[in-house]
This record gives C-alpha cells, structure tokens and sequence, in this order.
C-alpha cells in the first residue's frame, strides 16, 4: 500500500452550472412521512418497511421493481431506476434504510440524498430523501447523448457543454450543481468530467460532493481511482463510505488496494465494513 497517494492529487479548477429542475410536486412531499407497515406483491418477495425499519426477502426479482416498491412504502424519492434490469437476491430483517439500500444495490452507483423541503403554511421544513441510481460502468464507456424524436442519439453539443461549464463556481445552489455534474458524467466526456469532479470533491454541500463520487464510478477507469482518493480524506463518513463503493463498482488493483487503506485505517466502523464488504465482492478476503 502507498498511502502517500492519498495527498498526490491537486484540485483542478473548473465552472460548471445547469438550468435549474422542476421542484418535485407537492404529491412526493407529502408521501415522505409514511411510516405505515406495508407488503409487496408476492410476484416481487417480501418487501416491507414499518417504523423506518426495512425487511426483505428476494429471490431473483428484478430490481428495478424492488426499488419502485421501497419507494413506495417509504416515501423515497426515486430517480434513474429505469434501466435496472439485473436480478437480485437478498434476505435481511429490520434494517434502517441506509444499510438495506446497500445491500440491495451492491454492484450498483448510487446515492441516497437528505433535503430540507419547506412546507406551505408551515415553519418547520420536513425531510425529503431521495434515491438516485447511475449508470454503472462496465469497460469503455459509450458516449451518451440525447435522443432526438426519430430515436437516433446525437452527440451533445459542444454549446450545452459549455453552458453546464458555466455555472459550479457561481450558483449558489447545490441541486443545480449536483445536475450539472450528472448531466457531464452521462455524456462521457472524460476530459471533463475528471478536473470537474476534482472541483465538486471540495464543494462545502456534501450533496454536490457525493453526486462527484458517483459521476467518477460512472466513467470509471485508473483516472477516477486516482481522482476518488480526495473523496477518501472526506470530513464526513457519508462522502467516505461511498466513495468505497464507487472503488469496488470500479474495481482493478489500484481501487482494491485504496478498499484495503480504508478498511484498515478510517474512523468510522460503517466505512470500514463497507470496505470489507466491497474487498470481498471483488473476491478478496479479509478476515
């Protein structure tokens, strides 16, 4: 191990901004507060959520369904889950959501999200989470684009690149940065998305942060091993936890050996289980 590598990364410097999305109805929001005891159809397996606790037994289902199902009893916000189409099989009981989403969505990029949502009339904000699911990595990266009405893909534009580019450093708000970051990682462009996600990683919002992570497993390759080691010093255990999973999503010599420094040296028990966890995946063994 070469733990010197943990401080050989310099943050580059880049803008970036994005036209700000539609707030979610008013709908979601209300349907976050459920702590109702529910049950999937027995088509799925035994999906139930009661108390903030989630219990699962799953044999083969498609886990796109499954996710559609969490979200439905818990109240997640659910966003990118359409082309999961893989199969899973897990058997836990009674775990709060952070660790049973982990284990549901092991192999997967993703990011679980906490916001402060006003409510009308009222001067508490209430909690909203919201679940994104990213594109997984899998060898050379195609590069995405927006499909036009005849279905073809066309490259995207060099115009709306820049208008993205034009905003990380002047927005003051993090959904619009944490959009900017997606849209750059889905088109694939790895010129830019490695010196932005260096930018994102030292954002003060740890939102904009995570969304750096997982833009960095999405490109994958030595590069985003290299550029998730500033993800690794993190302050908060959140950032560092899955930043351990966008290693072992990636994978490769260099990611398990950056899986063994956090496994034997971080804090925070959770993100060194998750780094056992992610080393075992990868057919390494740790105890």
């Amino acid at each position: 191990m070469r733990p010197l590598r943990l401080l050989a990364f310099r943050r580059l410097c880049l803008a970036v901004s994005i036209s700000f999305l539609p707030a979610l109805g008013q709908a979601q929001e209300d349907s976050i507060t459920r702590q109702t005891q529910f049950e999937s159809p027995a088509n799925i397996g035994v999906v139930r959520f009661t108390d903030g606790l989630l219990s699962v037994d799953l044999q083969e289902a498609l886990l796109g369904n499954v996710l559609v199902e969490i979200a439905q009893q818990s109240g997640l916000v659910l966003t990118g889950s359409s082309f999961l189409t893989d199969k899973v099989t897990v058997k836990f009981d009674q775990l709060p959501l952070d660790p049973a989403l982990h284990l549901i969505l092991r192999g997967q990029s993703y990011g679980l999200f906490s916001r402060s949502v006003p409510r009308s009339g009222v001067d508490a904000a209430r909690v909203q989470r919201e679940l994104r699911i990213f594109p997984r990595h899998e060898g050379p990266r195609v590069e995405a684009a927006p499909v036009g009405s005849d279905g073809e893909r066309a490259p995207l534009e060099t115009s709306n690149i820049a208008a993205l580019l034009t905003v990380l450093e002047t927005s003051d708000d993090s959904w619009e940065k944490e959009d900017a970051i997606q849209a750059l990682a889905e088109s694939g462009r790895r010129e830019i998305v490695l010196p932005m996600s260096h930018r994102a990683l030292a954002d003060e919002d740890q939102g904009v942060r995570l969304t750096a992570v997982y833009a960095l497993a999405t490109i994958g390759g030595i590069e985003a091993v290299q550029a998730l080691t500033l993800a690794l010093e993190d302050d908060d255990d959140g950032v560092r936890k899955q930043a351990v999973v966008a290693l072992g999503n990636i994978g490769g010599e260099e990611a398990i050996e950056l899986l063994w420094f956090e496994w034997a040296r971080d804090w925070s028990q959770s993100v060194r289980d998750t780094a056992a966890m992610e080393l075992e995946r990868l057919g390494v063994r740790v105890h």
